[in-house]
């Protein structure tokens, strides 16, 4: 095609569409060649980290990796506003109420482990939902409770703000109201 040249850029085939190809030029670390169907070059630009997300630029590489994980704590309280990527560990004779949040990202995490005595009811507002399996709670006052020692669930948000999925199953035999 008149007009268009490949050329080889370090290693790299790369069709310039007619453009002169960049200068040879020294980049810092973790910069890259960046193309643009608005511009008429390739620019050098850099990635960005973002929420949970960790960017290490060295010499010739370019490291990328997850920075989320469950912290864990352990609650003695009646009481307690879960906070996503927190595990809870609810250790007490009493029953306990944990509060999803109203506001949650797609993705947000939450596990709870019941360690103590006393059951557990995992709580939420209103127009919140929590599927769990086949069954889902009510949009207006439901909840999932613990039966026994030990039982654990983990929760992941799939839909802003409002909806909860139980994932990777349950121990124990949660009820869904």
């Amino acid at each position: 095609m008149a007009g268009i040249r490949d050329e080889v850029l370090y290693g790299v085939n790369v069709d310039f569409s007619g453009a002169s190809p960049p200068s040879a030029q020294v980049t810092s670390d973790g910069e890259l060649l960046i193309g643009s169907t608005s511009a008429p070059n390739i620019r050098v630009g850099t990635l960005t980290a973002g929420a949970g997300v960790s960017i290490v630029n060295a010499a010739g590489s370019i490291t990328i990796s997850s920075t989320l994980s469950i912290s864990w704590v352990v609650e003695t309280g009646a009481t307690r506003n879960l906070v996503a990527f927190e595990g809870v560990f609810g250790n007490s004779g009493s029953a306990q109420t944990f509060t999803l949040p109203s506001t949650a990202s797609v993705g947000d995490t939450f596990e709870i482990v019941q360690m103590g005595a006393g059951l557990i009811t995992i709580d939420y507002g209103t127009g919140q939902i929590i599927h769990f399996g086949s069954s889902d709670s009510t949009t207006t006052s439901g909840n999932i409770t613990s039966t026994a020692q030990w039982d654990t669930v983990k929760l992941v948000c799939n839909v802003a703000d409002t909806e909860f999925t139980v994932v990777n199953g349950a121990i124990g035999n949660w009820t869904v109201t």
